[in-house]
């Protein structure tokens, strides 16, 4: 109605779709207990491939503002070992996101809001969790873990041991704070309840803004229209 009045185009687009898990005020365990069977075994098979590679350890911690420096460069370290670092769309993974995210550790380390999670097999950091706690809620923001140590899915482990942890912690819920609306985020193997995350665009009654509502709500669909069905064809062997 806003808009309308305005004579404005406006474009709508779900950009992200965070699950969320609901504690309850329960304890690890009792989250546990109400686990999916496909969950359960999975988890079952990571952690008996996990244990038989050597001794496991998780430790979660707040740093203070004077330990960011050093959990960042722990992280940078991972990731730089995962398959984000070797495709370079890590969050530390260019001088000015390492530079963003040391001034984000800092700034809400200062506040108790910094929350890291590892995951430690032997005596190598394999995997980390790096997030945020506010208002009683962990937000996981983003996951790396060591390319060697796939096959025991670290990461699905860490997050495991993150969320019993939370709920031992008296948080109320564990949420993803974003996720890709085709792929998803881990969490939603444990909870089916999620937030969509809308992205809206605004445009003005300029030139300018009519050509970029026009390229969005007509161009953008039918070129990727026309890269799905060229897709297609080259599958089944056309021309």
């Amino acid at each position: 109605q806003w808009g309308r009045g305005r004579r404005l185009k406006l474009h709508w687009r779900p950009c992200t779709r965070a699950p969320i898990l609901e504690l309850l005020g329960r304890s690890g365990a009792e989250v546990r207990q109400h686990y999916s069977k496909t969950l359960r075994t999975r988890l079952h098979r990571s952690r008996k491939k996990l244990d038989a590679a050597g001794a496991v350890r998780f430790e979660r911690v707040l740093p203070t503002s004077a330990q960011t420096d050093g959990v960042i460069d722990q992280c940078k370290l991972i990731e730089d070992a995962s398959w984000k670092g070797q495709q370079g769309i890590g969050i530390f993974s260019t001088a000015e996101r390492l530079a963003f995210f040391r001034e984000v550790a800092k700034q809400f380390a200062a506040r108790g809001w910094l929350d890291i999670g590892w995951l430690s097999l032997g005596d190598q950091v394999v995997s980390y969790r790096f997030g945020f706690r506010y208002q009683d809620v962990y937000l996981d923001y983003s996951l790396s873990f060591h390319s060697a140590y796939a096959d025991v899915s670290p990461g699905r482990i860490l997050l495991d041991d993150m969320v019993a942890s939370s709920a031992d912690l008296g948080l109320k819920a564990v949420d993803a704070s974003h996720g890709g609306i085709e792929h998803g985020h881990q969490l939603q193997e444990w909870t089916s309840l999620a937030r969509t995350h809308v992205q809206l665009w605004i445009m003005n009654r300029t030139l300018q803004g009519q050509g970029l509502y026009w390229l969005r709500e007509r161009v953008r669909p039918g070129m990727k229209w026309l890269a799905s069905r060229l897709a297609r064809r080259r599958e089944s062997g056309g021309e």
